[in-house]
């Protein structure tokens, strides 16, 4: 009647035994569609197709991640075909819109041939599990290039320090009055030249004190 009433074809939820059989019990899903006269128009009779349950429910048995799940809602958003062990309450508040955004990521596509709905169905936990796992690489990354980083800056400025400090050793000897010594240069930038002039210095230092010695015998 309601497939007359609306003229088109209608698709039934499921239900146990077969509307034109008596020799299955098998839960079914029925498309019923009406058929007209040729000569009147009145509707003549229905044309019934019924689908076993089990096999609907097979083409939706895949598995979203690790506790996604597919499910078949009617037009008004009452699920009819889900996944065992799923309340179907629950189902039915996956399928609001608003509602879904509590609970997870869903992805909804309207079937034309029946008007039904076929939900997917990720919960939050799934995503941001994944999420926590990049997060915690990044950061563990992120500290081993910081310790790295750390590491060539000690190095660095203990080579830099190393010369400055031999320098500052050789610079105590002379002001102690020792003319005779001389810094060992190890490097060929800056701080080699600096050392080079150091040289220089203490040893004309050294001359003029030997020159004005020889000066007073």
């Amino acid at each position: 009647r309601e497939a007359c009433a609306r003229g088109e074809t209608f698709w039934c939820p499921p239900q146990k035994g077969s509307a034109v059989s008596v020799t299955t019990s098998e839960s079914l899903i029925a498309s019923v569609t009406p058929v007209k006269e040729l000569g009147s128009g009145r509707y003549a009779g229905m044309v019934i197709i019924e689908l076993a349950e089990k096999l609907v429910k097979s083409r939706l048995n895949a598995s979203i991640g690790n506790n996604g799940f597919l499910f078949l809602c009617d037009e008004s958003g009452q699920p009819v075909v889900y996944p065992d062990g799923k309340d179907p309450r629950a189902l039915e508040e996956w399928s609001r819109q608003g509602e879904a955004q509590n609970r997870g990521l869903t992805i909804r596509r309207t079937l034309r041939s029946c008007g039904w709905t076929v939900v997917g169905a990720v919960p939050w936990e799934d995503l941001t599990h994944n999420t926590r796992s990049i997060i915690l690489s990044t950061v563990l990354v992120c500290l081993s290039l910081l310790a790295l980083s750390l590491l060539i800056v000690v190095r660095m400025t203990g080579h830099i320090l190393q010369p400055i400090n031999h320098l500052n050793r050789k610079m105590r000897q002379v002001a102690a009055g020792d003319l005779s010594v001389r810094a060992e240069i190890s490097t060929y930038d800056e701080i080699g030249m600096l050392m080079e002039r150091f040289n220089e210095m203490v040893r004309q230092i050294d001359c003029l004190v030997q020159q004005e010695a020889e000066n007073q015998k």
